[in-house]
């Protein structure tokens, strides 16, 4: 997904938007703490809409490195002897696909709160995701209940 950054003045929608609140000292603090191997401290009040969102995002960004890193070895493929063009694919495809796993974990978030997890699934599920026409696919290989 590409983001775009508009000034602010720029006329807007408010009906469309939700509202984000970006603190940088708090990302860098909580890239710290994953780099240091240590807990990341709830913020002062508890965790807002806002500070939760933050920690998603801080969590993917940190995560990405890692996540090329382990696709990369687990393909056999070597990224850098790829043409240009190829790479820059290969990268969109990653990130298309990191944004869907962390939608799919989001989900069953909702469906854990909801009580359906437990009727679908082990308590581990895994799979295989990857996003094809807009649809994200989730593949499971282990995990999933036979409700037949």
């Amino acid at each position: 997904m590409k983001i775009t950054i508009r000034p602010f003045g720029d006329e807007f929608s408010r009906q469309k938007m939700l509202p984000v609140r970006i603190d940088r000292d708090r990302m860098k603090q909580i890239m710290d703490s994953f780099q240091d191997g240590k807990a990341i401290e709830a913020p002062p009040g508890g965790w807002s809409w806002h500070d939760q969102l933050l920690l998603a995002g801080v969590c993917a960004a940190t995560a990405m490195p890692g996540i090329e890193a382990a696709w990369a070895g687990l393909y056999g493929e070597e990224i850098g002897a790829l043409h240009r063009e190829r790479q820059e694919a290969w990268a969109r495809n990653v990130d298309v696909n990191v944004h869907a796993a962390v939608e799919l974990v989001s989900m069953l978030s909702h469906k854990i709160t909801s009580g359906k997890y437990d009727q679908m699934f082990e308590p581990v599920v895994e799979g295989m995701i990857h996003v094809e026409d807009d649809t994200a696919i989730f593949q499971v290989t282990d995990g999933q209940k036979d409700n037949t």
